[in-house]
């Protein structure tokens, strides 16, 4: 193979090793609840304000 080859034609060799795995599981952590919790909470209080707000000024 010369210099100038294609790079798509080039084959690297090595060895590939995990270094870590995880399975993904059904039940979601009491963590990730409350963090999706508190975001529709934030977002109902503040589309609760551009609603309610103007109605307020005008």
């Amino acid at each position: 193979m010369t210099a100038a080859a294609n790079p798509a034609d080039i084959i690297i060799e090595g060895e590939f090793r995990v270094v870590a795995e995880r399975t993904l599981t059904a039940k979601s952590s009491p963590n990730t609840r409350r963090a999706v919790a508190r975001i529709l909470c934030w977002n109902a209080i503040f589309v609760g304000a551009v609603l309610v707000i103007p109605h307020l000024i005008g």
